[in-house]
C-alpha cells in the first residue's frame, strides 16, 4: 500500500533544533574523536591514494597509475586542502592529513543527519534517532570517520538519493535522485549497486505498483534515475580519459577486477564453461593480462557467495544486526510504504 503525502520534507535547520538530535550527534562526534585516537598506524592504502591523487592534481604532476580502480570525485575534494597548503607555503603535510581528518569527522556527522531525516520520514523522529544511532555506532562508520576514503562521501550522496524518492514521483524527482546517485558512483564506484537497488525498488514501487491502468516496465522515475547516473558515468570515462590517456580506465578496471570474476564464477556454477572461458578471457584482456582458463572457476570469484552474510558482524554491531532482521520480519510480514513529514 502506497501512501503518498505532504512534498516537503522535515528541514535540516528544524532537525537541528530538536535537541535529541544536538545529542546524538554530540555522542557520534566523541565516537569518532575516540577512533581516531584508537587509530594506530600508518594510514590505510586507499586514503594515502586520494589523497596522492589530489596532491598531484594540485601541482599539476600526470596521474601514470592507469590501473587505478577508484573514480576521482573524493580527490577533487580534497584538492582544495594542498592548494591552501602550496599557498601559504606549509612545510609540514601532516597539517593537511590533520585537515583531511576533521573533514571526515564533518561528513560522517553528516551522515547521520541523513539518516535521521531518512529514519523520521518514514518512521518519525524516533524511528530517525534509532536509525542516527545504529549509524553512528557503526564500526566500519567510525573507522571511515579517521580516515580520508570515500565511503562517507559516498553514502551521503546516496542517502539523499533515496531521500529524493520516497515518495512517488516524476522524471524530475527520478533525475534528481540519478544525479545524486551519479555524484555517490563519483565517490565511490560501489554506489553502483545501491543504484541498481534502488532503482529495483522504484521499479516495484512506481511500475508494478501503479495500478493496473498505470503499470509499465519502465517508470519515469527509473528513467530520471537512469539519465542522472548516466551523465556520470559518461563524466568518469571522460575524466578517465583526461586523466590516464583512455577512455573509462580506472571504471573499466574496476568492472573487470570486481564483477568479472564473480560473473564468471557464476556461469561455471550452473554449467555454462564454455561461455564462462569466454567471459574469462575478456575480462583478463580488459585488463591487459593473458592467461589459461582456471581449472575449476568456482575459485576464480574473489569471494564465497555468502560472504557478506557471513562477515555481517564484523561490519555491524550486534544491536544492528537484530534491528535489521527484526527489520526484515515486520517487511515481510506487513509489506507497505508509507512517508511522514511532520516530526513526532
Amino acid at each position: 500500500m502506497f501512501t503518498p503525502t505532504l512534498p516537503e520534507p522535515p528541514s535540516v535547520s528544524r532537525a537541528l533544533r530538536d535537541p535529541r538530535v544536538i545529542a546524538l550527534l554530540g555522542i557520534v562526534l566523541l565516537l569518532q574523536l575516540w577512533s581516531w585516537r584508537a587509530t594506530e598506524g600508518y594510514p590505510i592504502a586507499d586514503s594515502v591514494e586520494f589523497m596522492e591523487r589530489a596532491r598531484s592534481f594540485e601541482r599539476g604532476q600526470a596521474m601514470i597509475d592507469s590501473h587505478a580502480i577508484r573514480p576521482f570525485g573524493f580527490s577533487s575534494v580534497l584538492v582544495p586542502f594542498f592548494a591552501v597548503a602550496d599557498w601559504i607555503g606549509l612545510p609540514d603535510q601532516r597539517a593537511v592529513a590533520w585537515s583531511i581528518c576533521v573533514l571526515q569527522l564533518v561528513l560522517g556527522l553528516v551522515l547521520v543527519l541523513v539518516a535521521v531525516r531518512i529514519g523520521d520520514r518514514l518512521g518519525g523522529r524516533r524511528a530517525g534517532l534509532l536509525a542516527g544511532i545504529l549509524a553512528g555506532a557503526n564500526p566500519v562508520f567510525l573507522q571511515s570517520s579517521s580516515q580520508p576514503v570515500s565511503g562517507l562521501a559516498a553514502g551521503i550522496c546516496a542517502g539523499l538519493a533515496l531521500d529524493a524518492v520516497l515518495e512517488p514521483g516524476d522524471f524530475r524527482t527520478g533525475l534528481k535522485s540519478g544525479l545524486w546517485l551519479g555524484a555517490a558512483f563519483l565517490m565511490a564506484f560501489q554506489s553502483l549497486l545501491i543504484a541498481a537497488a534502488l532503482g529495483v525498488l522504484l521499479f516495484l514501487r512506481d511500475g508494478l505498483g501503479g495500478g493496473s491502468g498505470r503499470r509499465t516496465l519502465l517508470p519515469a522515475s527509473v528513467r530520471g534515475i537512469l539519465a542522472g547516473l548516466g551523465l556520470a558515468v559518461v563524466l568518469q570515462i571522460l575524466i578517465d580519459w583526461a586523466s590516464f590517456g583512455t577512455p573509462g580506465a580506472s571504471f573499466f578496471n574496476y568492472l573487470a577486477q570486481n564483477v568479472g570474476p564473480v560473473f564468471v564464477s557464476f556461469l561455471a556454477r550452473i554449467g555454462l564453461r564454455s561461455l564462462a572461458v569466454s567471459v574469462y578471457k575478456l575480462n583478463l584482456a580488459l585488463q591487459g593480462h593473458e592467461a589459461a582458463p582456471p581449472e575449476n572457476f568456482a575459485l576464480a570469484a574473489k569471494q564465497i557467495p555468502l560472504f557478506y552474510l557471513i562477515e555481517l558482524p564484523r561490519m555491524l554491531v550486534w544491536p544492528a544486526i537484530a534491528a535489521l532482521a527484526l527489520g526484515f520480519v515486520r517487511a515481510a510480514a506487513k509489506p507497505s510504504w508509507k512517508v511522514s513529514t511532520c516530526s513526532r
